[in-house]
């Protein structure tokens, strides 16, 4: 009998894992897929609340913003644990470095790292030119003063 035909309420962990989604919790949830038409491969893990896919990163913000209703236990797609507090804490806490290093092959792939270097370089670039110029204007304005404070004593 399907458990929805029983009555039961509320959800429970086993009811939000679809069958399918069971025998990648045995594996390490290292799966990669091509990205949208490119070339690149990243690492995605299943939602353990629904049947999407994302990487750390997303999976979080994703669990934060679509499944913050539903208790917080359940399979980590990272380590194959049962967690029995906030997924998040624990993805965040046990994996960290792996959400850091997603975040960082994120921002290189949006260009957002290479934009700001550029942008940051660019305002460097324009404070030394401003600097050069000025350091000119003073080192000018010293010598005519010198040169003029030589003409009024020899006078």
């Amino acid at each position: 009998m399907d458990r929805d035909t029983l009555g039961f309420p509320f959800g429970t962990a086993s009811r939000s894992y679809p069958s399918r989604h069971k025998s990648r919790y045995a594996e390490v949830f290292e799966d990669f897929e091509e990205m949208k038409g490119e070339d690149e491969l990243r690492t995605v893990y299943p939602c353990p609340f629904c049947v999407d896919d994302f990487d750390l990163l997303e999976l979080c913000c994703h669990i934060d913003l679509e499944h913050s209703l539903e208790p917080k236990s359940g399979i980590c797609p990272v380590c194959a644990v049962w967690v029995g507090t906030n997924m998040v804490d624990h993805i965040t806490a046990q994996h960290g470095s792996i959400i850091k290093i997603s975040f960082l092959i994120h921002l290189i792939k949006k260009n957002i790292i290479f934009t700001k270097f550029v942008s940051i370089m660019v305002s460097f670039y324009q404070i030394l030119l401003q600097c050069f110029f000025l350091m000119f204007f003073v080192l000018h304005f010293v010598q005519l003063f010198c040169f003029l404070d030589s003409r009024l004593r020899s006078a």
